[in-house]
């Protein structure tokens, strides 16, 4: 079949097999017949390329979907080719869609991480279905209509009720793509492109269980200086105060546009600064008033999606070129330091061979620890003095691919995590190794030293798919203290109270514990786990 002048991104038979519609990057749909290649109509309104096509499960109407920002849906009557009406209201690019079964409703997923559901008959948006941490990337009706599954890149699989739009369940899985439901509705497939499938049983119908706490992993958290309250930041674009004593929620921060990767107490416990960062859009960085949660002011800084900042919530630390890889031409990789009262900017670091993949900053923000590297030096680890602006020490690792370092509070000592699932501390004046410690069945996704110095903590699990562990090891010795077990999923964060008798983990299970670090005894989970 020819016809169109552009490149065909997407092709769907009509339920009855009798014809084919295509969607082109010429701007038009063409509808065939599948018996003949004939062509019988051209669909001629979308101003950008489209990019989705769908029939209804009467094969009357068809919906397709064009534009990356804006975006829009139009609703065509598949007989005559007439555009019937358009949906607005997406802020950038549709991954999928389905109509429900009754035809009633149309379902439209997107990059802008929501899901919406639309009348059919006068095109109104019913419901924007809130939850995912990243992009939405694929979506399927249960056969009997009453609930619609969602898949997105954050690893979640969400069951909504397509009458209400709320939430019914979430479950954690393997892998982020298209979905689709069993002619029984009793086992469901998810699959990204070109990769694994994984087919899960889906439960009969349960009542909506109420959730608690973050709706995405947890990436950060930190406890204010006299220890009576947590901040915790999520993927799900919220910052959370809790009771450090009892556990209750007290408030939730909004107001980031994209995943928050670091949130600190500052020195007095009086403000909080938090930093979200995006591999596209620029990051930024908030400072909050921690009585009443109000947004006293915002930095912006370039688009990374590595930041760091000093325990105290002075000081923000974060490269112009972030992870693994090569370094463009023309560009150079610049680490650069922020005030973060100010916004102003200190100064900025050369040195680094390829993208910077984590930072870390000592407790009083005077030294920083960055790891990078290309392809010839993967694990390249700089230590800096910020006082001076300079370079004090690097390490070329044994192991390639360092990913998580700590410093130690006085910063003496670095440790670092390895692919061969040692931790590794080495002073940093010399650069001599000091001590190795073994018993993590996985790389240590996050370190933390206590604040004396005296302790080290570390955690390993795969973040979306084993439980996390975290150990406890004497930092001078390397004689294991406790194993702490409990998290569902990998922890992605370590921080001790001041005092030091208590250490909190951050999860991807979207949970945080607290830990009596004398006992190893669990006091405190705050939010609900994902399932």
């Amino acid at each position: 079949m020819t016809g169109h002048t552009g490149a065909v991104v997407s092709v769907v038979f009509s339920p009855d097999g009798l014809r084919l519609a295509s969607a082109s990057e010429d701007k038009t749909v063409k509808v065939w017949d599948a018996a003949t290649g004939r062509m019988r109509s051209t669909l001629q309104g979308h101003t950008e390329a489209v990019t989705n096509v769908v029939f209804s499960p009467d094969g009357k109407r068809l919906a397709t979907a064009g534009g990356l920002t804006p975006t829009e849906v139009k609703i065509w009557d598949a007989t005559n080719g007439l555009e019937l009406r358009t949906l607005k209201g997406h802020a950038t690019l549709i991954s999928s869609m389905a109509f429900r079964p009754d035809g009633e409703q149309l379902a439209t997923a997107s990059y802008d991480m929501t899901v919406k559901l639309w009348d059919t008959t006068s095109g109104q948006e019913t419901h924007s279905l809130i939850g995912h941490s990243g992009a939405v990337m694929g979506m399927a009706y249960r056969p009997d209509g009453q609930r619609l599954a969602s898949s997105g890149v954050d690893m979640k699989v969400k069951e909504w009720d397509s009458a209400t739009g709320q939430l019914c369940r979430t479950v954690q899985s393997l892998v982020g793509g298209s979905l689709t439901f069993s002619p029984d509705g009793k086992r469901l497939a998810v699959s990204p492109n070109g990769g694994a499938i994984e087919i899960r049983d889906n439960p009969p119908d349960q009542p909506a269980v109420s959730h608690t706490g973050h709706t995405g992993m947890v990436t950060s958290v930190a406890f204010s200086p006299n220890g009576k309250l947590i901040a915790s930041a999520s993927t799900d674009q919220t910052v959370k105060l809790w009771n450090a004593t009892t556990g209750q929620e007290i408030r939730t921060l909004k107001g980031h546009a994209g995943p928050i990767h670091n949130v600190v107490f500052n020195s007095d416990g009086t403000s909080l600064v938090s930093a979200a960062a995006q591999s596209v859009l620029p990051g930024a960085v908030k400072v909050w008033d921690a009585n009443s949660g109000q947004d006293a002011r915002t930095l912006e800084i370039h688009p990374t999606l590595v930041v760091a900042i000093s325990e105290d919530g002075t000081r923000i630390a974060s490269p112009n070129l972030a992870l693994f890889g090569s370094v463009p031409p023309g560009k150079e990789v610049t680490l650069k330091m922020w005030d973060a009262t100010s916004g102003q900017e200190l100064f900025a670091l050369k040195g680094h061979s390829g993208p910077i993949s984590s930072i870390e900053l000592s407790r009083d923000g005077k030294w920083m620890v960055s790891v990078g590297g290309n392809l010839q030096k993967p694990g390249e680890i700089k230590v800096w003095e910020t006082s001076r602006s300079q370079q004090t020490r690097q390490f070329e690792t044994p192991t390639p691919g360092s990913t998580k370092v700590a410093i130690s509070p006085d910063g003496k000592r670095l440790a670092a995590s390895n692919p061969d699932r040692t931790v590794k501390v080495w002073d940093t004046s010399n650069g001599q190794e000091l001590v190795t410690f073994k018993g993590h069945a996985y790389q240590a996704t996050s370190m933390a030293f206590s604040p004396d110095g005296k302790w080290l903590a570390s955690a390993s699990g795969v973040l979306a798919a084993l439980p996390g562990e975290i150990k406890l090891w004497d930092a001078t010795t390397g004689q294991e203290k406790l194993t702490l077990k409990g998290h569902r999923f990998g922890v992605t964060c370590l921080t001790f109270s001041s005092d030091g008798q208590r250490l909190a983990s951050a999860s991807s299970d979207e949970t945080v514990k607290v830990w009596d670090t004398t006992t190893g005894r669990e006091l405190l989970m705050l939010g609900t786990p994902v399932q």
